[in-house]
């Protein structure tokens, strides 16, 4: 395999909104390169980048993957990303690896919401764009309107450099209006085509086009200007060089046009993305941070101390853990030892490998621009940089959102315990490295047993069985028995943890889990059968406060309560609030004292038939509450209200969701002020329930 310097280099991630045909146009410009003998398709699960079980079952990408094209002396990187809103972090992921983006939309349904979030994570890691309208092939697929809705959404400077020939299940071809050739494909999806003039029916809209097109580019150059105005037109090669540059300043929006499922338009393709998209090393310098956390710039060449960036781990049964990481500086080769800057400690780089899909390809070196992988690094993370040990820099990645809510994974038995540590030992292998990530983390499971890594998640051990506890009530209630709820780790003091359990209370430990003691000083403990013959001791959730570390909040079947000496002891802050029989309570991400609430009726006998299902707010650290209940539903909160399905956004601060028991899900974008549902008909998910980490 040849290696690629950084001017023959091409780094694209494929966005859009999902079933836009992303995954389908990567198979399109492997097959027609040459880095496939044959053209994948979803339908069958044989496309290159959609290789995991899961992903061929559902028919859609759930993670990124990468493979390259080779293509008239070019190395195009492929990113392909997903589509639906809840995988887009990984989305994120490879544009910030990217140096340029394809937004692809579809040619019947055009800007769709992801369209719009993509675009907006474009913009933020300012990069180039390219437009790719697919499905050019489709009933009701149109040029002119798809066109149309993207210059209203993004504005004029998205201009097409293909026209289609036909459209719906006539389209068989694009004009170049860059090359003014004509493409006509074979419908066989062969990829076949010949290159011809303009048909005659056609060329003067094409002209037309074209003048539009190199007005665009004159427009953005003094010099091109006064040589359009003086000569009436631009050479050739000052189209392409002048095109190239307003693309790389975001002044147009190149506009291209294809059937990926029909491979109908992927050549022309190929050539826009090695003629007009910027290469890594057209931006001299990036910015990192040397060894004391200083913000530093530094050159990317090829010949300077390398650095890269581990944007994505995976794991192969084959290979074992996979990273795949970017060299932005300096060469990277095999069987070589590097830095792990982030945690401070050497790190042996094996055999580098390029990725084609899962398929792995040995290379010797990777230089400053190209993307690489590496199986079976001993302590790397997502989110990581690697870079010489004596020039030890940090490259930042991607914000990942704060967790909201906390899980823990049920056993079937109790003997599940060792395998449950292992999975989640693999699980933790591949997340993200969030900054600073602490080695001390804790893992609850169900019915009530704690687990603890110091390792990062490398290992896990049974810190205790909390249901041989002495302090375990007497009394189970046939509900639920003990349920682990609740793990808050102290932010400063990794071994103070406090876990709430359904049925027996808060319990806290000081030493790491070594000893535990009852925190209920202040808590209302209903533990007669004859009183709550259903629910008992029922503790829901302990959220933490924001910025103060010693402040906790709580809510459960006997009322609302806050801490400020980290459990010791409790307050009834419940002020007004009926919460004889509370669900989850929620703090706000960021600003301190606010907390949401969801409570039940306060009269038992009135649950079937309870009133208006209503979340309440406090600003105050719980002195004063305030109901939040527009455009939430009319029903009683007992059975409405699923357990933890009241949530804060780590992204937004002003987003709260909240999910009832009939597979609904609310939002709110103005901290609760107002309520819209954003989906009905979910299934209820009740066997998760906690998890932290220190």
């Amino acid at each position: 395999m040849k290696v690629y310097s950084g001017s023959e280099i091409r780094n694209v991630a494929l966005v859009g909104h999902n079933d836009t045909g992303k995954t389908t146009i990567v198979s399109q410009l492997l097959f027609n390169s040459g880095g496939t003998t044959r053209l994948g398709r979803i339908e069958d699960g044989t496309t290159t980048t959609d290789f995991d079980q899961d992903e061929i079952e559902r028919k859609h990408s759930i993670s990124a993957a990468v493979a390259y094209a080779e293509w008239k002396n070019t190395k195009i990187n492929l990113l392909d990303t997903p589509g639906f809103g809840i995988f887009l972090m990984e989305t994120r992921s490879a544009l910030r690896v990217a140096d340029s983006a394809a937004v692809v939309v579809s040619g019947v349904t055009a800007v769709e919401v992801t369209t719009e979030k993509v675009w907006k994570y474009a913009d933020e890691f300012e990069l180039p764009r390219m437009i790719i309208i697919n499905k050019m092939d489709r009933e009701r697929a149109s040029f002119s309107r798809t066109l149309e809705a993207l210059q209203k959404k993004f504005g004029k400077n998205v201009v097409p450099i293909h026209l289609p020939i036909g459209e719906e299940k006539d389209f068989n071809g694009v004009i170049d209006l860059v090359s003014m050739k004509a493409y006509k494909y074979a419908t066989d999806g062969s990829g076949k085509f010949d290159a011809t003039d303009i048909p005659a029916d056609m060329k003067s809209d094409a002209d037309d086009w074209r003048e539009k097109l190199i007005e665009k580019v004159a427009e953005g150059d003094d010099t091109l200007m006064e040589r359009f105005f003086e000569q009436g037109g631009l050479s050739q090669e000052e189209l392409i060089d002048g095109l190239k540059r307003e693309i790389g300043h975001h002044q147009i929006f190149p506009v291209v046009l294809d059937s990926a499922s029909h491979n109908i338009g992927g050549h022309p393709i190929l050539d826009a993305i090695a003629a007009l998209l910027p290469s890594p090393d057209e931006a001299k310098t990036i910015e990192g941070r040397n060894a004391k956390g200083e913000k530093i710039t530094f050159e990317r060449r090829a010949e300077a101390f390398p650095s890269a960036l581990v944007f994505k781990t995976f794991s192969d049964p084959f290979s074992g853990r996979v990273s795949l990481f970017r060299v932005f500086s300096g060469t990277f080769k095999s069987d070589t030892s590097y830095w792990n800057t982030t945690k401070d400690h050497e790190e042996r780089v094996g055999k580098l490998q390029l990725l084609q899909g899962k398929q792995q390809v040995p290379i010797p070196e990777l230089r400053a621009g190209d993307i690489g992988a590496v199986a079976k690094l001993k302590d790397v993370h997502t989110g990581e940089t690697l870079a010489a040990k004596d020039h030890p820099i940090s490259l930042d990645h991607i914000r990942y959102p704060e967790p909201a809510i906390s899980f823990a994974i049920e056993g079937k038995a109790r003997g599940d315990e060792d395998k449950i540590g292992a999975a989640l030992a693999r699980i933790w292998q591949v997340q993200p490295a969030g900054p600073g990530q602490p080695d001390v983390m804790y893992a609850g499971v169900e019915p009530a047993a704690l687990f603890r890594s110091e390792d990062g998640g490398g290992s896990f051990s049974l810190v205790a069985p909390l249901w041989d506890h002495p302090h375990r009530p007497r009394w189970e209630p046939g509900f639920g028995g003990l349920c682990l709820h609740s793990v808050v780790v102290h932010r400063r003091d990794p071994a103070r943890v406090r876990v709430a359990i359904s049925a027996a209370g808060v319990y806290a430990t000081d030493d790491g889990g070594e000893s535990w003691r009852a925190a209920n000083r202040g808590i209302h403990l209903p533990n007669q059968p004859e009183e709550f013959p259903e629910f008992g001791q029922c503790v829901h959730r302990i959220a933490p406060d924001p910025v103060a570390d010693d402040t906790l909040f709580l809510q459960n079947h006997g009322g609302l309560y806050r801490s400020d000496d980290f459990g010791a002891s409790w307050q009834d802050i419940a002020n007004g609030v009926p919460s004889d029989f509370g669900f989850p309570i929620a703090t706000h991400p960021r600003r301190s004292g606010v907390a949401y609430a969801v409570p039940l009726a306060a009269d038992y006998q009135r649950w079937p038939v309870g009133g208006r299902c209503r979340v309440f707010r406090t600003a105050d650290g719980g002195a004063s509450w305030e109901p939040l209940s527009s455009g939430l539903p009319q029903r009683s909160a007992y059975f409405s209200v699923l357990r933890d399905a009241l949530c804060t956004d780590g992204l937004d601060p002003a987003g709260v969701y909240f999910g009832t028991r009939s597979g609904e899900v609310y939002g709110s974008a103005d901290e609760g002020d107002t309520w819209r549902r954003l989906a009905s008909h979910l299934p209820p998910v009740l066997s998760v329930r906690a998890a932290a980490v220190a």
